[in-house]
């Protein structure tokens, strides 16, 4: 089964009425505001909100329309973007962090580890037993597609 996400991670709580301006799915998972993320609905937001592209960045959707979701939903919380890769077991991941609009932290696609870096970097604690990655919840959540399929043909 495969893993294919981006999203958000910050501190809950999170900001509700900027989550329904923007249409952004949060799931909140033991303390924590995971936001789904997808390139259609980014392209969408970009030209409504008139925004440029940055520079190609490891996480495609490490975006100036990211950033701003994120300053919206978050305020000025240290933040961490994420993006899985996975099929069958095989593919990569890669993470950023963000702390006052300052990236602190941003890994190469890496097979393991470089999502669990970033999520200690936010303050996620690492259970007795398993990682940060599925002490809140991440591993359950293996697309968010289905959030944004209006998206697909705009």
């Amino acid at each position: 089964m495969g893993h294919h996400i981006s999203a958000i991670i910050s501190k809950a709580p999170y900001n509700e009425e900027a989550a329904k301006e923007y249409d952004l799915p949060v799931f909140v998972e033991k303390g924590f505001a995971i936001d789904g993320l997808d390139a259609s609905h980014s392209d969408y937001w970009t030209e409504k909100l008139n925004l440029e592209y940055l520079e190609e960045r490891i996480i495609v959707l490490d975006s100036v329309t990211t950033h701003h979701f994120s300053q919206a939903l978050f305020e000025n919380q240290v933040y961490a973007i994420i993006n899985t890769d996975y099929l069958g077991g095989k593919g990569d991941q890669a993470a950023s962090v963000y702390q006052e609009g300052q990236i602190i932290y941003s890994s190469e696609r890496e097979r393991l580890g470089p999502i669990n870096h970033a999520l200690k970097l936010i303050g996620v604690k690492k259970p007795l037993l398993g990682d940060r990655f599925t002490s809140i919840g991440l591993a359950k959540y293996r697309w968010f597609d289905d959030h944004f399929e209006k998206y697909e043909d705009l």
